[in-house]
């Protein structure tokens, strides 16, 4: 069976069985519909939403699909998967006396209370995540299924799995979106508010002033230019500009908002 065929079967599984995953989507797709402004028409409005969804939930099941790829190359290369869960804590005791000596007899001490062993174990366990995942958790899955897993089991596969699958799929995440926005400013003229920051125009600033005049009212002033002069970039003194900013435009919001003092 080819890559993608696998990426198809298993969003069909998704749709069959998969019914927390199927929730997640849905409820993506709801809240994708709703991003896309309103002035279009519902059917594009649907449309767009379906696509964007489409992009997030193909990217998710390939990366899904590449990282097991990788931990069957590496089991098959027997780099991992080949002592059980605590494989690190193993090399650990095996080293220990050596690199690790205790010539005061703190360790023994610490060890009649029960912490100091198990502590090491599971933190290691923590930190080995690739191990975890590969080990028996993983055979047992392919084996005999994900029901065969225990609910403490199967929490600890997921929270593994999450793990990695966080680190690969925020910058693709981020490539979605991004490319989601580009697509509909540059064709579909659209969230042009949502990505006027990251189109860098160097045109279009204001800031706005405030005032409380002598009577306690507060006066609000947007001083706006539409085309910002090239000399400002060179920190140009505004007189040198001798007049060129006629684009200038003073927008008053409101003038008066009495007494918002005593």
């Amino acid at each position: 069976m080819s890559f993608f065929g696998t990426v198809w079967n298993s969003f069909v599984y998704i749709l069959k069985h998969s019914f927390v995953t199927l929730t997640g989507v849905v409820l993506l797709l709801i809240a994708s519909i709703a991003f896309v402004p309103s002035k279009l028409a519902r059917k594009k409005r649907a449309i767009i939403g379906i696509l964007h969804v489409s992009a997030h939930l193909a990217s998710a099941l390939i990366l899904m699909l590449l990282l097991e790829l990788g931990l069957e190359t590496c089991i098959q290369h027997k780099l991992i998967a080949t002592s059980g869960y605590h494989s690190l804590y193993q090399w650990y005791r095996s080293v220990e006396s050596e690199h690790f000596p205790d010539p005061t007899g703190l360790r023994e001490r610490i060890e009649q209370f029960g912490f100091y062993p198990a502590c090491i174990k599971y933190l290691m366990s923590a930190f080995d995540i690739p191990e975890v995942i590969a080990a028996a958790t993983r055979t047992n899955i392919c084996k005999n299924g994900i029901q065969s897993l225990s609910r403490g089991g199967a929490i600890i596969y997921y929270a593994s799995v999450f793990l990695f699958f966080w680190v690969s799929s925020t910058p693709v995440v981020s490539l979605v979106f991004g490319s989601y926005l580009y697509i509909c400013i540059n064709w579909l003229h659209i969230h042009f508010d949502e990505a006027f920051s990251s189109l860098r125009i160097a045109n279009y600033k204001s800031f706005t002033r405030f005032h409380i005049n002598p009577d306690d009212d507060l006066e609000v002033f947007t001083l706006a230019i539409d085309t910002v002069h090239w000399m400002l970039n060179r920190l140009k003194a505004i007189e040198e500009l001798d007049g060129q900013f006629t684009s200038v435009r003073l927008i008053v919001i409101f003038e008066h908002v009495p007494r918002i003092f005593g």
